[in-house]
């Protein structure tokens, strides 16, 4: 069988640095989270991380600390996305309005965005979340330009974009508040986990209360220097922190981040020149622009007959599946407004099929991958 997705860890790496935790008794929020989120500034260039225990809780706080807008309860944000993304404007009782997305790509369309700011109104709009949807980031130029001209702040979903890049920066270095993920099976995976990246040190601080339970100061900085035990609480705050154990998980496996991420480059690109496009049945590839480059935790492949060609692989032990199904189609949304009825997330999510896209993959797998494509695609 080949899945879709398989984690990779290093075991044995992992298991040495463990050892010294464990045995240190402080495997809670310690000292190697904070280790943890010094080594993704590092990576991403930022000035703050807040190690989270999710994506969701990342996404939740990012939510929390938007500025204050008398009357604004809208999100404008995505309906090609893990449902996650938009049920954390709902643990807020705001309202999410879904833009449509760029068809070739899944990612929210700039354009569309824009349209439902002028009809809606700029002071009814809170934020706008934008999902780098694959790991290809949003074009940040034209979204920071609406931004900046709405004064509508952004919140960066980067569940899938640890190590892409938009005009030679990383994606994280950037002036918008940017939630990540290090669930199970994304590109650098720790089990479960999640971290906030911010230069804003208001939103840090704000950041790191929030995430401990509104407490003015964690374990760690209270034990500095011998430990205090009095604090305050200052804030209606969340059980959401990292803990030490994963964030050691998290400190390994970021060293092989950029050999991982051009292995999935390689597979990506492997299916883009060994599917055929000549054959009974259409096929189409992504355009990705040249400024910019994915992280490929998936590659979206679009057939005219998908359930077809997704059946063909299965019989042979090939388990491709479909990110995302549209959130228009969950009850909880589906009377949510609309941006002209998101016609391209429609057509995108009847035809996008995710190929396998993991680092046990080995070459003879893909070439396995690509015949069965190939013969499903001629039949």
């Amino acid at each position: 069988m080949i899945p879709v997705y398989k984690p990779k860890l290093r075991t044995e790496e992992i298991l040495n640095e463990l050892k010294g935790v464990l045995d240190s008794g402080w495997v809670g929020l310690g000292p190697k989270v904070r280790e943890f989120e010094k080594k993704i500034e590092e990576y991403l260039h930022v000035n703050h991380v807040i190690a989270t225990n999710s994506c969701t809780s990342a996404l939740h706080l990012a939510l929390k600390v938007l500025p204050e807008k008398v009357g604004a309860r809208k999100i404008i944000t995505t309906p090609i996305t893990f449902v996650s993304t938009n049920h954390v404007i709902l643990y807020e009782n705001l309202e999410p309005v879904f833009a449509d997305v760029d068809r070739m790509t899944g990612n929210i369309s700039p354009e569309s965005v824009e349209k439902l700011i002028q009809s809606h109104g700029p002071d009814s709009i809170r934020g706008i979340i934008v999902v780098h949807l694959g790991g290809y980031p949003v074009d940040l130029d034209l979204f920071n330009q609406i931004s900046k001209k709405y004064n509508i702040p952004i919140i960066e979903d980067c569940a899938h974009a640890f190590g892409s890049t938009y005009k030679g920066k990383r994606i994280g270095n950037s002036d918008n508040i940017c939630c990540w993920s290090f669930q199970a099976v994304k590109n650098m995976p720790v089990g479960d986990g999640g971290a906030i990246s911010t230069n804003n040190p208001d939103i840090n601080k704000k950041l790191r209360k929030l995430r401990w339970l509104g407490i003015d100061a964690d374990t760690v900085t209270r034990s500095e220097g011998g430990y205090k035990w009095e604090y305050m609480v200052t804030d209606v705050g969340f059980k959401y922190h990292m803990n030490d154990i994963i964030a050691t998980i998290g400190c390994v496996q970021i060293r092989h981040l950029e050999e991982d991420n051009n292995r999935r480059a390689e597979i990506a690109n492997m299916y883009k020149g060994s599917i055929r496009q000549d054959l009974k049945r259409k096929v189409w590839m992504p355009d990705y622009e040249s400024d910019r480059s994915s992280s490929f935790w998936f590659y979206p492949i679009f057939f005219e007959n998908r359930e077809e060609i997704y059946n063909s692989l299965t019989q042979k032990g090939i388990y491709p599946s479909m990110h995302f199904r549209s959130n228009l189609r969950y009850p909880m949304f589906q009377n949510c407004e609309t941006e002209g009825g998101c016609q391209n997330a429609k057509w995108y999510e009847e035809n996008v099929l995710s190929l396998p896209i993991h680092l046990h993959l080995s070459n003879k797998d893909l070439e396995d991958i690509v015949e069965s494509v190939n013969e499903a695609l001629s039949s």
